[in-house]
């Protein structure tokens, strides 16, 4: 189906995935009832046939279905819900995309006279701000962009059950300036730290206001042009490019038109120390920056809680500012600019999807919502079966030693105890975790998400595990914040029976390269962390540089020989054969390294077990003294 000029606008869809304990509280508790305000989803209903989409697991549905914020929304609109579990995954952004195309390709050819509206769950909406996005595809946008900056989760207490959350824009603006995140203030040059995969800059103006420079905006809105779209890429690369490719793309930039701030949690900001200048932002946005985020940001948005006449000053001297910014950036990044078709983070990102989905990945569903050529073909399926995938890698796969020693683990630990495996998501690999655990000779095996183990009351009448697995993945090279392991161990200390036992596994179990962690400052931070439990003893995987090297030029390789001209293809697989050689003599390595405890490793497992709190306190602090680290 080819573009065609549009007409009228016929209705809107408001698109809202949403899943996991954490994000499902904040959208009902939030995000419904900012919907409620009366310049939201009243005013949208109230101009043209809206609908609103909630998509979540299953589970889930008849929660959402009862909450007094959702009955409301049901009042003003046509609201479904929608089960997402067939597309669920841990490659969060890959289900995202899916669920917005899923829900644009079924309006079928009604879809080009729809304005799709694209919200996200951890987001807060001024009053208002709806009816802004709707103001721009009523006048012929077909592409509506906008920036938001991160605020702290307890900024934004919840209104009365059914009652609207309605907060003007200034008044957002104004509380989220006073609760930023850490993760939007590292997006600051000039500061003490800075965020590792910056993709925005911000510059404050006074004390009422910031300035804000968006390589990567949020296609808020979208009016389709063509559904002959070829979707391999996250939504905010390819949405816009494919579905509008012609038509007229704006960027709201002024706060008192739209203003939307994004709640995020203690931990989810990825620090390096020292301040963010243009070198390292080119250099991180070389990786993945398309001609489309480049031209993102070329304008500038403006976040106000005071007029503009009253900044007018320090607002001119943050867009002087900017620009510099962001011309040495763009000198830096030179030509750079990867296709929005077949991203190269694409494939990665779909190879983890497929391997950590809730349900088998049906290829052909796939390749039905994104379009043809989008999912890999015989090619890809040559790549799976050389190198297998999670949970079920090759001996050469760069995560085989590790998820050998963890299974190993947990076999010597479940006999003839009731185990709980808590993992961010319940798909294939922790579903062959319990599998593993039952065949070990465990009496019960259960799966929960960390996230609903924090949430649950502690009840001392509530079920009790002999052994809990945790599994934590760190954000690249460092552990996750001291508090969140703090909160979790406590979470499942109130889980354990007596004479319980815990095994911490931090390590990325994906099938993506292995990443060097910083033991010596990991296993502080648990040591840290841990007041209901003792540390017994510390396993690692080594991640020495040779080992590093090989599995890197392996997955290199077998990328290449999926992507590369057919006479390239034979070189490509020799060298990867080569390669996968070397990565095997390395796993196999690992295996029988004891590594000293300042080398890299891969994974780290803890074992703890509780423990009074006196005796835990000297215990550690005689771990810190002796550092028992074992292979």
């Amino acid at each position: 189906m080819g573009a065609a000029p549009p007409g009228a606008l016929r209705g809107v869809q408001v698109l809202l995935p949403v899943w996991g304990p954490s994000y499902l509280r904040q959208c009902m508790d939030v995000l419904l009832p900012s919907l409620l305000a009366a310049g939201n989803l009243p005013a949208v209903a109230a101009a043209i046939p809206a609908v609103l989409i909630l998509s979540t697991q299953e589970r889930n549905i008849s929660t959402v279905s009862r909450h007094p914020a959702w009955r409301a929304l049901a009042a003003i609109c046509d609201a479904r819900l929608e089960s997402l579990d067939t597309l669920l995954s841990e490659a969060h952004s890959v289900v995202l995309t899916l669920v917005y195309a899923r829900a644009i390709r079924a309006a079928g050819d009604a879809a080009r006279d729809i304005g799709f509206i694209l919200l996200v769950a951890d987001y807060v909406l001024a009053d208002g701000a709806l009816r802004a996005v709707l103001g721009r595809l009523q006048g012929g946008a077909a592409a509506v962009l906008a920036g938001n900056f991160q605020i702290s989760v307890q900024a934004v207490a919840a209104p009365a059950p059914g009652r609207p959350l309605a907060i003007s824009p200034r008044a957002l603006v104004r509380l989220g300036l006073r609760a930023l995140h850490p993760a939007s203030r590292a997006c600051m040059p000039g500061g003490t730290a800075h965020d590792a995969r910056a993709n925005r800059v911000f510059w404050p103006v006074g004390s009422d206001a910031l300035a804000g420079r968006f390589y990567l905006l949020h296609p808020i809105g979208l009016r389709p042009e063509t559904l002959d779209v070829c979707i391999a890429a996250p939504c905010d690369y390819s949405f816009v490019p494919e579905f509008c490719p012609a038509g007229r793309i704006e960027t709201i930039t002024d706060s008192d038109e739209y203003m939307v701030a994004e709640m995020q949690g203690a931990g989810a900001a990825d620090l390096l120390p020292g301040p963010l200048g243009p070198a390292g932002l080119a250099a991180s946005l070389a990786a993945w920056v398309t001609a489309r985020h480049r031209r993102n940001a070329v304008p500038t948005i403006c976040y106000h809680a005071a007029g503009l006449g009253e900044i007018e000053d320090e607002l001119a001297g943050a867009l002087a500012a900017s620009a510099r910014f962001i011309a040495e950036t763009e000198r830096r990044l030179g030509a750079v600019a990867h296709p929005h078709r077949h991203h190269p983070i694409w494939r990665g990102l779909l190879a983890h999807h497929q391997a950590t989905a809730l349900h088998p990945v049906d290829d052909a569903g796939l390749a039905a919502i994104l379009g043809a050529g989008t999912v890999p073909g015989g090619l890809g399926r040559f790549r799976k079966l050389l190198l297998g995938r999670m949970p079920r890698p090759r001996p050469w796969h760069p995560r085989w030693a590790d998820w050998r020693v963890l299974r190993a683990c947990l076999a010597s630990h479940a006999a003839g105890r009731r185990v709980l495996i808590a993992r961010a998501e319940s798909g294939r690999l922790s579903g062959e975790l319990v599998q593993g655990a039952l065949a070990a000779g465990a009496v019960t095996a259960a799966q929960m998400p960390p996230e609903a183990i924090l949430a649950a009351p502690a009840d001392p009448a509530g079920p009790r595990f002999d052994f809990v697995l945790a599994i934590i993945r760190p954000l690249t090279r460092r552990p996750a914040s001291a508090d969140g392991l703090a909160g979790l161990c406590a979470a499942i200390a109130n889980l354990l029976t007596d004479d319980g036992l815990v095994l911490l596994a931090l390590s990325d179990l994906s099938d993506a390269p292995a990443c060097p962690l910083a033991l010596a400052e990991i296993a502080e931070t648990v040591l840290q962390a841990a007041p209901a439990l003792l540390v017994a003893r510390i396993q690692t995987v080594p991640a020495p540089g040779w080992r590093l090297a090989a599995q890197a030029g392996m997955m290199r390789h077998a990328r290449a020989a999926t992507q590369a001209p057919k006479a390239a293809r034979l070189w490509h697989f020799a060298a990867g054969m080569a390669n996968a050689a070397a990565s095997l003599v390395a796993n196999l390595a690992c295996l029988r390294q004891a590594p000293h405890r300042l080398d890299a490793c891969s994974t780290v497992l803890i074992h703890l077990r509780r423990a009074a709190r006196p005796a835990m306190l000297a215990s550690n602090i005689a771990i810190r003294q002796a550092s028992p680290w074992t292979a």
